[in-house]
């Protein structure tokens, strides 16, 4: 069983499925019609704050409290980016992008900079050293990263993509509901 792993947006990797190049990917949910899915994450979003943005001391937050701050956001084609930008829009302000990058480590590094605030799943900052960034709740119901293993609806999987996607029923249960 050989696996290849891709760090790319969402939008390249749902190409590669459609191309038949790849069986599976990760995308955030909805997806379209033409893949199937099974749920694997439903975390809220953190605001990486540096250590003297004046709001780096709340447990929690609201989106449009980081309406005066500069964003840095992930590079194009992260399917994070638009629902971000639409929840803003949503809350009156459109985000100041000061920055984009794919790297986690260099997102921290800008944000601890004071370059922008960055909004992130809950996932990408356990275990991880974030100081002297520090981590806040965006308290948001509708800007949640809902993530899927997603498959081209119809195709056939190999039996290895078939024992991985049972491995995430496994751990994660049909509805992704399986971490605390």
């Amino acid at each position: 069983v050989e696996i290849e792993l891709l760090e790319q947006g969402m939008s390249r990797l749902e190409e590669g499925i459609l191309a038949g190049e790849l069986e599976l990917g990760v995308s955030l949910l909805p997806v379209s019609d033409v893949f199937a899915s099974q749920p694997v994450c439903d975390d809220p979003l953190m605001a990486l704050l540096w250590a003297e943005h004046p709001l780096s001391d709340r447990e929690r937050l609201h989106l449009a409290a980081l309406a005066p701050s500069p964003f840095i956001l992930f590079e194009h084609g992260f399917a994070l980016n638009p629902r971000i930008e639409t929840a803003c829009l949503a809350r009156g302000f459109s985000p100041q992008v000061s920055a984009r990058s794919s790297q986690m480590d260099f997102i921290v590094a800008l944000v601890a900079s004071g370059m922008g605030v960055a909004l992130v799943p809950r996932i990408m900052t356990e275990e991880r050293s974030l100081a002297p960034v520090r981590a806040v709740l965006v308290d948001e119901v509708d800007l949640r990263w809902r993530a899927a293993l997603v498959w081209r609806r119809g195709a056939h999987l190999s039996p290895a993509a078939r024992a991985w996607l049972e491995l995430t029923r496994e751990a994660f249960g049909p509805s992704g509901k399986g971490r605390a």
